[in-house]
């Protein structure tokens, strides 16, 4: 849902890698294909800097929470043949930086 994550699944699989001593990798952030983005951005298509800023939200609150325990992320996927929401090549780049 729009300003609500889900991290249950994801808090279980890093905590049985911190558990058993792996090392845990995250990611990609950024999958820009129709499974990387939830069903309710595509009210947003067309509004790319509201875009961005959901995206951008997302990654830090991602991060933030994973801080300390995930030790190498996945940053972007697809960003050169994705997709989705009818993103120009240029808009791909700029969520992936």
């Amino acid at each position: 849902n729009e300003g609500s994550y889900d991290w249950s699944v994801y808090d279980k699989q890093v905590d049985w890698c911190q558990k058993n001593r792996l090392v845990a990798c995250g990611g990609p952030l950024l999958l820009l294909d129709k499974r990387g983005f939830p069903d309710w951005l595509c009210l947003w298509e067309g509004d790319f800097p509201s875009l961005m800023s959901f995206v951008s939200d997302y990654v830090e609150t991602c991060v933030t929470r994973y801080q300390g325990k995930i030790q190498i992320w996945d940053c972007a996927a697809r960003a050169n043949v994705g997709s989705v929401l009818s993103l120009t090549e240029e808009q791909r780049l700029r969520l992936t930086v």
